[in-house]
């Protein structure tokens, strides 16, 4: 279901910084285009470079989006951000509305996002009709590789980290010793899995405690016993895992497994250090 709001970065966690200007960019480019052709425009690629440089491609004698994805998913994979845009009609409650469409992938995410700007014409003026909007989180318009993927894996663990600094602060933790060996707040993390056995919690919810455990466990095997994040085929899907010495652990299956075993995060820890030879 389609949803306000704005800025782009607050729409979507599929964009970095550069990939929002970007898309920005390319949706107000869409509208000014719609501006000077009452009949439509012609979808236009915009690829941003690593060297901060901006290519513009229009194609005019392409016949469906198809053929246009597909030269887009051929694309030099040193790019860092494609976008595709398209002049329609997004429908809403019933009520078709003329829209501007940005498609747009940053190499090596998870998935792709769809922007939709709404507008109207009056007379020879053209009004956008509210904030943009996020239709949907496609398929990736370039195929994802490890290679491309291992471009966010800091990005990955510091959302991870700062997700479970920020909790254990909450809970009261001594973030002082926590900087300087995580294992202080262990007591913390077994309250958390008490939690996990709550027959009142949601699945959100527990999905969120979950991430926080696997979070704990990542920043032990890393701080403490050298290992680092990486990322794997498995399952024709791209996983995140730990890897320690010449072993790897995905923490997040494991904390998943254990808790529904009703394991502490203490027992879960000492499983994933058994598990990477420790």
């Amino acid at each position: 279901m389609p949803h306000d709001g704005s800025p782009l970065s607050e729409l979507t966690q599929n964009l970095g910084t550069e990939a929002a200007e970007l898309v920005d960019d390319a949706l107000n480019h869409a509208v000014s285009s719609a501006q000077g052709s009452a009949e439509g425009f012609p979808p236009f690629a915009m690829v941003l470079q690593r060297d901060g440089s901006r290519e513009l491609n229009r194609f005019i004698a392409a016949s469906d989006l198809s053929m246009v994805r597909s030269s887009l998913a051929a694309i030099d994979p040193a790019a860092v951000c494609v976008t595709l845009a398209w002049d329609g009609y997004l429908t809403i409650d019933g009520q078709p509305t003329e829209a501007a469409f940005v498609e747009a992938y940053e190499l090596g995410r998870r998935a792709g996002v769809l922007i939709a700007q709404r507008y109207e014409r009056q007379g020879d003026t053209l009004n956008r009709v509210g904030a943009p909007i996020l239709c949907a989180e496609p398929e990736p318009l370039v195929p994802r590789t490890l290679d491309l993927a291992r471009r966010h894996i800091e990005e990955f663990g510091d959302s991870g980290y700062q997700a479970l600094r920020w909790m254990l602060e909450q809970a009261g933790g001594d973030m002082d010793a926590f900087d300087i060996q995580p294992t202080t707040c262990q007591s913390i993390m077994d309250e958390v899995t008490d939690e996990l056995r709550s027959d009142d919690m949601d699945n959100d919810d527990r999905i969120y405690l979950h991430s926080l455990v696997a979070a704990y466990i990542a920043e032990i095997l890393i701080r403490v016993n050298g290992g680092h994040w990486d990322v794997v085929f498995e399952d024709g899907d791209i996983k995140h895992v730990l890897v320690v010495g010449d072993r790897q652990i995905d923490p997040f299956r494991l904390v998943n497994d254990q808790a529904n075993e009703g394991r502490s995060a203490s027992q879960m820890l000492d499983r994933a250090r058994e598990a990477v030879g420790l």
